[in-house]
């Protein structure tokens, strides 16, 4: 478990140290908790975990691992199923995935059609229009109004 190390004068929470039990322990419990899941499993602040990440990086590499780790059986799971009709609940997997593997099926779209070319003369009147609503946009009397002008 880990150890505080004291100045003598009370707690000090920039002085936890993690052992290698810890750091095995941490791999286990990233798979399945949040960061302030695990700091209140180990009986200190999310604050005090965070400065431990930063102290010991070797902590946050075992919290990445457990991460990865999951995700990565998760998503093997996930495509045995959609390959060969294996076991398990596809909902619960994709959902996972999504929350913790940061999936999405958003896809980026590009859309060569809607290039605008403007003229030296559209550029400038653009370049005004961004000044004035960048002036007028904290005073919302006078950009109501810029903005009726330009409608």
């Amino acid at each position: 478990m880990y150890e505080q190390k004291s100045s003598g004068k009370g707690y000090n929470t920039d002085m936890f140290v993690f052992d290698e039990d810890d750091i095995e322990t941490m791999v286990k419990l990233s798979a399945s908790l949040t960061i302030p899941q695990i700091a209140d499993y180990f009986k200190i602040g999310t604050t005090t975990l965070y400065n431990v990440f930063k102290r010991q990086p070797e902590l946050y590499a075992s919290y990445k691992k457990g991460k990865a780790i999951a995700i990565k059986k998760m998503a093997e799971n996930l495509q045995k199923h959609a390959m060969k009709g294996g076991s398990g609940n596809m909902t619960a997997a994709i959902f996972y995935l999504k929350t913790q593997g940061r999936w999405s099926e958003a896809t980026a779209e590009t859309q060569f059609e809607d290039v605008v070319i403007q003229t030296d003369e559209e550029k400038a009147a653009h370049k005004e229009d961004v000044k004035l609503y960048t002036e007028y946009k904290n005073d919302r009397e006078a950009f109501v109004k810029w903005k009726e002008t330009n409608k």
